[in-house]
């Protein structure tokens, strides 16, 4: 490769150049790609945390039945009363 390189003048020139452009573009394109994930994750989290308020609440009902029939099993639990809201269908469509 060096005797190649040697034969012509500008040889060592011309292949450092080459060689810094072929290494430049790989950097250009390594940025690229990772502001590409970059620009992913951040949609994910935010796609998550516009859901997230509802998926605690959820994991906190689940959590309370589980919790409601261990503790009914160790001592008889107090009554007690639940609330359902519920809206009407004709009213939402007037």
């Amino acid at each position: 490769m060096i005797v190649r390189l040697n034969r012509y003048p500008f040889g060592k020139t011309i292949y450092v150049f080459f060689l810094e452009l072929v290494w430049a573009l790989h950097v250009i394109l390594s940025l690229v790609f990772f502001l590409f994930a970059i620009g992913k994750a951040m949609q994910s989290y935010e796609n998550v945390m516009q859901i997230m308020e509802q998926l605690v609440l959820q994991s906190k009902a689940k959590f309370n039945e589980e919790n409601f029939q261990i503790m009914n099993l160790l001592q008889k639990q107090h009554a007690f009363k639940v609330v359902f809201f519920q809206v009407d269908k004709e009213i939402r469509r007037n």
